[in-house]
């Protein structure tokens, strides 16, 4: 099920599940993102290579690079509150 997405659910998912295998085992709530090499991120795919997200349907360029940007945003908020709250759980 899709929302009209002003609550985030086309990073995060519109279910518990898929916000769940969005995000890192981690205890911080940071998005999963793939490293390949020092400074190259890239969001997760599925074995078709389709990249995991909440919401890719259409999807194209454009759309890889705004929800890449989110998850890196979203990963240095998470980065900042750990600084100001270190026992907040994600």
């Amino acid at each position: 099920m899709n929302t009209a997405w002003w609550d985030g659910s086309q990073i995060y998912g519109s279910s518990e599940t898929v916000t769940a295998s969005l995000r890192s085992n981690h205890q911080h709530g940071k998005l999963v993102l793939h490293r390949v090499g020092d400074k190259q991120v890239f969001l997760p795919r599925n074995v078709d290579g389709t990249p995991q997200t909440g919401f890719n349907d259409n999807w194209w360029l454009g759309m890889e690079m705004l929800h890449t940007l989110f998850a890196l945003e979203h990963n240095a908020i998470c980065d900042e509150i750990r600084r100001g709250h270190p026992t907040w759980t994600g």
